[in-house]
């Protein structure tokens, strides 16, 4: 990547603290107790509970054997960690940023940094997701994996309706649910 598209991501990112920026006001021990210093609160163990339950239904669904179960965790457990890590890390380089831009003397070429590291940081949080379903992929059969990732569009298109029809990365009004552009007004 280079460091243009990596300025750009930096521009994206300080336009989103400086938005985001009255959230940080609160203190932030109302409403997220639990969540400082990555643990888990009662609401984000519960999904996730609740998520390793609807997996393990599909891959029953999909006639998984135990061996590839095995392996499935085994994998999973392993890319958790580094996964955390890497959102630990994202974090922290967030704060930094949001911390230099709200001093009164702005660092330009420590803001230029940090924006470098968190675009690094978000290449290697996609780097580890891809991985993780390439994986998953190299364990399944062809007809397993086009079970599960039917089932995973299943999953979405019922978390969609639950939620107004918008997903959470719908760009307002550009797109109708069927990812069309829809016409102009008249």
């Amino acid at each position: 990547m280079n460091t243009q598209t990596l300025r750009q991501i930096g521009a994206g990112l300080i336009i989103f603290v400086m938005a985001a920026s009255p959230v940080y006001a609160m203190p932030w021990g109302e409403g997220h107790e639990g969540w400082d210093k990555g643990e888990k609160g009662d609401f984000q163990g519960k999904m996730e509970e609740k998520m390793k339950e609807k997996m393990q239904a599909i891959y029953k669904e999909i006639g998984l054997s135990e061996d590839q179960l095995a392996q499935i965790e085994a994998k999973r457990e392993s890319q958790k960690q580094a996964g955390q890590e890497i959102r630990t890390q994202l974090r922290e380089k967030q704060e930094a940023l949001r911390v230099e831009l709200d001093k009164p003397e702005t660092d330009q070429a420590k803001v230029d940094s940090l924006i470098d590291q968190i675009g690094t940081l978000m290449t290697e949080k996609i780097r580890h997701r891809s991985q993780s379903v390439l994986d998953l992929k190299g364990l399944l059969t062809p007809e397993q994996f086009a079970q599960m990732q039917e089932k995973k569009q299943e999953m979405r298109q019922c978390r969609k309706g639950q939620h107004g029809g918008r997903g959470k990365h719908h760009k307002m009004g550009m797109m109708d649910d069927g990812g069309e552009e829809e016409p102009p007004a008249e």
